[in-house]
């Protein structure tokens, strides 16, 4: 019976790992940038250059954003949503678009 148990919770705890760390996210920008990325839960992905994939993630509170000026020395500028949202909440594979017009940087979720 022991066994029986010990089995069943190992089950239930890979289903639940594995649920929770099932998002695909990928990122684009419409313009020309140094590099792009987000923070899930108070970590930071990311990449040089105007793309980016990741696999694996947490569900969890996204916020995306951009660095122009140079890859070392450049300047972050964070992605807001037309509203003025700063962050969504992610549940499932996810694109995202941002498009930087020189000053602000939108974002939008697919």
């Amino acid at each position: 019976m022991r066994i029986y148990f010990k089995s069943l919770l190992a089950i239930c705890l890979f289903l639940f790992f594995s649920v929770t760390y099932a998002i695909n996210i990928n990122v684009q920008c419409t313009s020309k940038v140094s590099g792009l990325g987000f923070t899930v839960n108070g970590k930071n992905h990311g990449g040089m250059g105007s793309t980016y994939s990741a696999k694996n993630m947490p569900e969890g509170k996204y916020s995306f954003g951009i660095r122009v000026g140079g890859a070392i020395s450049g300047k972050d500028i964070p992605c807001n949503f037309e509203n003025g949202q700063k962050y969504v909440i992610l549940k499932k594979d996810t694109n995202a678009i941002l498009h930087y017009n020189g000053k602000n940087c939108v974002l939008k979720i697919f």
